[in-house]
């Protein structure tokens, strides 16, 4: 008794003094296949070996679980539909949902109606640029179109001066002949005295030079021909001294008289044509043409004191280009023939 006693082992488990009963195999609990499972009873030799038991009778058990497929139940909306206590909201439709910035099925009333706005638009635009091409035409004409059309203009209302007075000398027997003549311009100026001086200045270098009053305006004349060619080339002869004219002023002299002076007109107009030859050196036959035209002035006997006086003009230029050709009595030419133009003023 004394020997069992002293055989006796004493385990202490949290403090506590307990008998342990010798090993005996344990039963093993069959599982619910029907195959042997894992002793419920084990041996404890040491706390350690508890420990590690203990968790491969664990591991084994977790590896045993059958695994559970959980279902859900669909989301119908008609699980709830018996019971009166729970609210089943209603499964809103993926189709209905519309976005509030990209709406398909909200219209913009201004698409429906393009063709409406685009006519609307280019109604505007031409109202606007008609608008605005009225103010800047109104503006520009104020400005500088008289300038320009001041020219036209002139000549209508001399046209139409022209005109009545041909009716007034129709009805009193007076009538009008009209010379058109190119000149070479030296300058324009805005006072007599200013054209005078220029003129003066002219003359006193050997050339010939008139101021005519024009329109509030007053012209320098360095030059007189019966086309733009003809003071073409007495403007290059000014060039040579350093005056640079415009040879494509036009204008046009009218002389009045009861007779016929078509004759005079045209013997005019070629004293003209050989003054500007002997200018620029083209001498032929210019002696010869000067004493036809003197022989057929002789025998002109106007009875109108204008057409005598251009008569007797015209026999002075004659005889001039007659006797002696060259630059200088072409220019003499020239000054004669301008200063039978001022007195048709």
């Amino acid at each position: 008794m004394d020997k069992q006693r002293a055989n006796a082992i004493k385990i202490k488990i949290n403090g506590e003094e307990r008998k342990l009963k010798s090993v005996k195999q344990g039963k093993k609990k069959p599982d619910e296949n029907g195959q042997d499972g894992v002793s419920l009873d084990f041996p404890v030799l040491s706390w350690d070996e508890k420990v590690m038991a203990e968790k491969e009778i664990a591991a084994s058990g977790a590896e045993k679980e059958d695994e559970f497929s959980w279902v859900l139940p669909e989301d119908d909306g008609e699980v709830f539909q018996d019971d009166p206590k729970v609210v089943a909201s209603k499964k809103s439709s993926s189709k209905g949902k519309v976005s509030p910035y990209f709406g398909m099925g909200r219209k913009n009333p201004l698409s429906a109606y393009p063709f409406k706005q685009y006519a609307v638009t280019i109604i505007l635009a031409i109202v606007l640029g008609v608008s605005f091409g009225f103010v800047a035409l109104n503006f520009i004409s104020n400005e500088d179109l008289p300038a320009a059309l001041q020219q036209a203009d002139a000549e209508t209302e001399q046209a139409a001066s022209q005109a009545d007075s041909k009716d007034g000398a129709a009805g009193s027997g007076e009538a009008s002949a009209d010379i058109q003549l190119f000149f070479a311009q030296i300058g324009k100026f805005s006072s007599e005295e200013g054209a005078e001086t220029t003129a003066s200045d002219l003359k006193s270098k050997g050339f010939p030079a008139i101021a005519v009053e024009e329109e509030g305006s007053y012209f320098v004349y360095g030059g007189v021909g019966n086309a733009k060619q003809e003071t073409d080339g007495l403007s290059n002869v000014y060039k040579t001294s350093a005056i640079e004219p415009w040879s494509g002023k036009s204008a046009v002299f009218s002389i009045k008289t009861n007779e016929d002076a078509s004759a005079i007109i045209n013997h005019f107009k070629s004293l003209v044509t050989l003054s500007s030859s002997a200018v620029t050196g083209q001498t032929d036959r210019i002696e010869a043409e000067s004493d036809a035209i003197l022989t057929e002035l002789n025998k002109l006997k106007p009875k109108d004191e204008n057409l005598a006086a251009v008569k007797k003009g015209l026999t002075d230029v004659s005889m001039l280009l007659k006797e002696d050709v060259n630059e200088k009595t072409g220019w003499a030419a020239q000054q004669k023939l301008m200063d039978l133009l001022l007195t048709l003023k």
